[in-house]
């Protein structure tokens, strides 16, 4: 079974401001897996993973 549950955040500012940084960052770096994975043919986690994971782990965008 599987239950999907909607809210809404209602962060303060200074929250609403550290989301915002969070998300484009995630955003960012999805998109660079996303061309490293159609750069190297990596279909696959593990493989994807050899080419992504050092630098994701390290915090470099």
């Amino acid at each position: 079974m599987k239950v999907v549950t909607q809210v809404k955040l209602m962060p303060e500012a200074d929250q609403a401001a550290a989301l915002s940084a969070t998300l484009r960052t995630v955003n960012h770096l999805a998109r660079w897996v996303s061309e490293m994975a159609f750069a190297h043919g990596a279909p696959r986690e593990y493989e994807l993973r050899k080419h992504t994971y050092p630098r994701l782990k390290a915090g470099s965008s």
